[in-house]
């Protein structure tokens, strides 16, 4: 039996490529012992073949470690770190996916904002302090008004950009395009038209396909659950009480309804649907031959994308995911050019 073990593991095993980030990876012993592990516990011939062939050297098709080149002109960005004069509020879960979407653009341009962890079970935080129906996040409070549900709370930040003239042109949104360009032939009108509707396309693809993946994918089992809610323990502003019931009842009840999200949006298999997602993703971004999606700067899809997955970072998932050859050089050059956090 150990001999199988460790054939199999070997088999199985990839280098992990260690980058000088904040970014946890597993020790390679490690990944031979959770292959292992999966091998043992009877998992699907299918998901053996996926590991296996996802991290075979013709999967890598994003550009090489030593192609990555972050210029000067993406390095220097933070366009909006001068801007003092704007109040933003986010209130929080600190594993959403559509919250980390958010934050991942504020610190790409460098606005700075301030968070409020929401109580998962009691939605206190929300219900005392805002005068809103809404109970879900993000919910975004910018300079006093209430702003609801990611897209909106982006395009009102994108729009106060605009607004300050700090706004990446390749932020911008097609109203504002087009009349900065109609001075310019129907063939330009017509390629930025293109470009703008295949953002917009991407952009909701990360809401709709990819980050509703996380949830059933970090609640594959119970220790899994547990791991999740661990950051509880780290909330200053919940009590001793709050933190032990969280701590213990979120992650029973994310267990519990895992099985019915994965009926809800079909997925049979979830660590398969995840990956064939992002490779979805890793495809687009090799095809059009540049480190981001957006060429030499990342678009809202690639913060986008980059904040869903940043949003599970310190979980078993995120590891697997980041390590992968077909996204590691892409999440590596986006964890340089986002920068640190703007929150305050």
């Amino acid at each position: 039996m150990i001999h199988l073990i460790r054939r199999t593991t070997k088999a199985l095993a990839l280098p992990v490529l260690r980058r000088n980030h904040t970014t946890t990876t597993k020790s390679l012993p490690t990944l031979w012992k959770t292959r292992a592990i999966y091998t043992l516990s009877g998992c699907s011939a299918a998901t053996l073949v996926r590991t296996a062939w996802s991290h075979s050297p013709k999967r890598a098709l994003c550009a090489s470690a030593s192609q990555i080149n972050t210029t000067t002109e993406t390095t220097k960005l933070k366009p909006a770190s001068h801007i003092k004069d704007i109040d933003i509020v986010l209130y929080q879960y600190k594993i959403c996916p559509f919250c980390n979407k958010i934050k991942a653009f504020l610190d790409f341009y460098g606005l700075a904002y301030t968070t409020i962890e929401v109580n998962p079970l009691t939605k206190e935080e929300i219900k005392n302090t805002l005068d809103t129906e809404y109970k879900k996040v993000p919910i975004c409070v910018i300079d006093g008004e209430i702003i609801c549900d990611s897209p909106v709370i982006m395009q009102k930040l994108q729009a106060l950009l605009q607004e300050r003239n700090v706004l990446l042109s390749l932020h911008e949104t097609n109203s504002k395009k087009s009349s900065t360009t109609s001075d310019t032939s129907d063939a330009t009108n017509t390629t930025t038209t293109t470009k703008t509707t295949e953002e917009k396309t991407w952009t909701e693809w990360v809401d709709k396909s990819l980050a509703v993946l996380l949830f059933p994918n970090i609640t594959r089992n119970f220790p899994e659950c547990w791991q999740a809610f661990s950051y509880i323990s780290d909330v200053d502003s919940f009590s001793f009480v709050s933190k032990g019931l969280n701590r213990v009842i979120s992650p029973i009840a994310m267990w519990a309804v895992q099985g019915k999200i994965k009926k809800k949006y079909n997925i049979e298999d979830e660590r398969e649907a995840m990956f064939e997602k992002i490779y979805e993703w890793a495809d687009v971004v090799e095809k059009n031959g540049n480190q981001f999606h957006g060429g030499n700067q990342p678009s809202l899809a690639d913060l986008s994308v980059f904040g869903t997955l940043r949003s599970i970072t310190g979980l078993d998932t995120h590891t697997e995911v980041v390590n992968d050859p077909r996204i590691i050089n892409w999440y590596t050059a986006m964890i340089e050019v986002v920068g640190e956090s703007a929150e305050k």
